[in-house]
């Protein structure tokens, strides 16, 4: 999958009828950049260079390289028309966080797995690319194109990716650490994440210990997910009660 060509984002108005609900942002520098109110792409995860072209049974011709021309089979792009798709619909917050709020995972072609609803689905990474996306839609000017940016739009208005905005926001706002930052912050929630790891761990069969890491991340909101060395010395470091003594 080529997130260039197989992940697509919708600018202006959703299937469903209502607005992406584009705003202009502005950042702590003096800059702006352009966030949506809602963040829905769709996602083609087994397209490849190999299976996006499918022949249409028909004719076409095609230049050659001595400048003349030649007769080909035509083809179309069938990107979205064929193997596993994901449509996630998502809020985007004023630093450029993103809140997934519904997955969608189809197959136009065929049935769904039990395989197809987990496996390879990278949310964080895909909604980091559809917000990137959505944009330098707003913000870049591609040769040859005016971008309408609307009345009056923002002086300052520049492209700017996702992780520049964040970490634009942040320098005004420090938002949540990681992992370390966050256990050491708050005794209680360190607490709470380190009986939360030891309860997967418990469990029969055990919890493998990169699961409890996704687990982490969401429950407990942390920028980047723990590695899986960090959840076994969370488990280790908690407190072994003693067994109560017959004396």
């Amino acid at each position: 999958m080529n997130p260039n060509a197989d992940l697509r984002v919708w600018i202006t108005q959703l299937p469903d009828g209502c607005s992406a609900g584009g705003r202009v942002v502005a950042l702590p520098d003096g800059g702006a950049t352009v966030l949506p109110q809602r963040l829905y792409f769709q996602v083609a995860t087994e397209a490849s260079d190999a299976n996006r072209w499918v022949p249409t049974d028909s004719k076409t011709l095609r230049a050659t390289s001595g400048g003349g021309t030649e007769v080909v089979d035509a083809v179309r792009n069938a990107t979205w028309e064929q193997g596993r798709q994901v449509v996630v619909d998502a809020m985007v917050d004023d630093d450029g966080s993103v809140k997934v709020k519904g997955v969608t995972i189809f197959r136009p072609d065929g049935d769904l797995t039990t395989a197809d609803l987990t496996r390879g689905i990278r949310l964080k990474e895909w909604c980091q690319f559809a917000l990137d996306q959505y944009v330098r839609a707003f913000t870049d000017d591609p040769p040859g194109i005016t971008v309408d940016r609307g009345p009056n739009p923002h002086p300052g208005l520049r492209p700017l990716t996702p992780t520049e905005v964040a970490e634009r926001v942040r320098a005004k706002h420090p938002g949540k650490r990681g992992p370390r930052g966050f256990l050491g912050g708050d005794p209680a929630q360190r607490q709470e994440l380190v009986d939360y790891c030891v309860s997967r761990r418990a469990e029969s069969p055990p919890v493998p210990l990169r699961r409890v890491a996704v687990e982490v991340e969401e429950r407990f909101e942390l920028d980047r997910t723990p590695s899986p060395s960090t959840i076994q010395r969370l488990v280790d470091s908690a407190a072994i009660p003693e067994e109560a003594s017959d004396e």
